[in-house]
């Protein structure tokens, strides 16, 4: 997967506008007009309809590139939105997290939730780069790298004196009801 693609045409995009006319097309072709007819009638070029028409009678569904992008996501946007909201929150008392370590989670929260995820995930039990780029490129507010450490004093000074154990904190997120997932971390 690339992970900034730039366009090397100006060809149309397949929205979801063109893929409706696309269908009426084929349905015009399935009531018996010629290829040619229902192509010049509709704009389309006659090997897209042929295509098209095939597709339809394979059972196939003609998609737009934005919905088919969307079956390759692997968190819906609400698991999305509570992932970043835990790194926000384990950041925001003192423990960042790293790359490596959100790429452990995110793997370990879709095979919790029940999520496809793609075969290296599997083979490396964590999500890939390209993942982690585009997840990041998608939530700015984050910044994920490389922890910088902090001295017990440091840490308490804004803490009110409460000192966050490490072994312990994820365990009081959750009992405190500020994250809804389940977390790899056991105690």
């Amino acid at each position: 997967m690339v992970r900034t693609y730039k366009r090397k045409s100006d060809r149309t995009e397949r929205s979801t506008e063109n893929v409706q006319q696309l269908h009426k097309a084929v349905m015009a072709v399935r009531k018996g007009q010629s290829f040619r007819q229902v192509a010049e009638e509709f704009g389309i070029k006659k090997s897209s309809l042929r295509r098209a028409v095939r597709k339809d009678g394979e059972g196939k569904k003609l998609a737009s590139y934005s919905e088919m992008s969307q079956s390759r996501l692997i968190f819906t946007i609400e698991e999305e939105v509570e992932l970043v909201q835990y790194l926000l929150t384990a950041s925001r008392i003192g423990f960042p997290l790293d790359t490596a370590t959100v790429k452990s989670l995110a793997y370990t929260l879709a095979i919790r939730n029940g999520n496809r995820v793609p075969d290296n995930w599997e083979k490396n039990k964590q999500a890939g780069k390209d993942w982690m780029t585009a997840f990041k490129s998608r939530h700015r507010q984050l910044s994920i790298r490389t922890p910088e450490a902090t001295s017990i004093a440091r840490a308490t000074q804004h803490s009110d004196g409460l000192k966050p154990e490490p072994s312990n904190w994820i365990s009081t997120i959750l009992r405190n009801g500020h994250l809804k997932i389940s977390t790899p971390y056991k105690k």
